[in-house]
């Protein structure tokens, strides 16, 4: 089976393929948008892919995978810069270029940013209502892949992702600032200690987009998330593990950004519903 991940050498992407490659009988053609070459290795081939240069035949160039996974974005994590909306034009060209030439299998990961200002719970039925860029533009892309379906015979996979934790080797991100605190090489860290998220770690975030990928099946949108919100005073004391550096951090930073609420997390129905109906494990 060949398994192509776009975005390759991100974030998510390397998580996947790091996944991917012990599994047997797996091919992974992964994909980088940059000008520089990556070593292939027994069962993994990289392929440089710029969306914004159109080819005859994407599905061609990436070995007819039987499933691709989208990891891609080019513009995070500037949320509301309106480069979104070309890299929206792009992916747009690109997806419909892979159906049309014989893609069966479409795995797209989106954001619980398409919900917009909303509070509590956030299931797949709300309505969506998006107020930056980025959660304008995968609302937009997933209406146009699912007129799409109605042209053409593919099964799509849209996960709904909240907020993730793990290493990040391309974003200071919350998690990377608490390790480099722990680490002792930041004096002190500010955190907005009130707010309430949905995380998973991006080892299970991988497990579930992996397992439900291979099932190839119709799943439509689904909300990627633990189906519960923690503090994020809470999810520091967890990941830091140390009470006197606990004790020493300021938690009451404010919010800042103005495209997120104070409290919100997904349901998981949907996606428990799934992994239980094809008796899916996550070991």
């Amino acid at each position: 089976m060949k398994i192509a991940i776009i975005g390759g050498s991100g974030f998510i992407g390397l998580n996947l393929i790091n996944k991917l490659k012990k599994k047997k009988q797996i091919h992974i053609i992964a994909t980088i948008n940059k000008n520089r070459k990556l070593k292939n290795q027994k069962n993994i081939i990289w392929k440089q892919l710029n969306l914004e240069r159109n080819r005859t035949n994407f599905f061609k160039y990436l070995q007819n995978p039987d499933i691709v996974i989208n990891a891609a974005w080019k513009d995070l994590p500037n949320y509301e810069s309106f480069s979104n909306y070309k890299t929206l034009k792009f992916q747009k060209r690109f997806l419909k270029n892979l159906v049309e030439n014989g893609l069966q299998n479409l795995i797209i990961l989106g954001t619980c940013f398409e919900y917009g200002l909303k509070e509590g719970q956030l299931s797949e039925n709300l309505k969506p209502k998006p107020v930056t860029a980025y959660g304008k533009c995968k609302v937009k892309l997933y209406e146009y892949l699912k007129q799409l379906k109605r042209k053409k015979n593919f099964k799509l996979t849209w996960f709904r992702l909240f907020y993730i934790y793990g290493f990040n080797p391309h974003r200071m991100t919350l998690f990377n600032l608490i390790q480099k605190y722990k680490n002792n090489k930041l004096k002190s860290l500010k955190i907005t200690g009130n707010l309430e998220r949905d995380y998973l770690s991006i080892e299970k975030v991988s497990k579930i987009i992996i397992k439900l990928a291979l099932l190839k099946k119709n799943i439509g949108l689904v909300n990627l998330c633990s189906g519960k919100s923690i503090r994020l005073k809470d999810l520091t004391k967890k990941l830091l593990n140390s009470k006197s550096k606990f004790l020493k951090l300021n938690f009451n930073s404010q919010l800042n950004k103005k495209y997120e609420s104070k409290k919100f997390w997904g349901s998981n129905k949907k996606l428990n519903k799934v992994i239980k109906l094809n008796n899916a494990t996550f070991s």
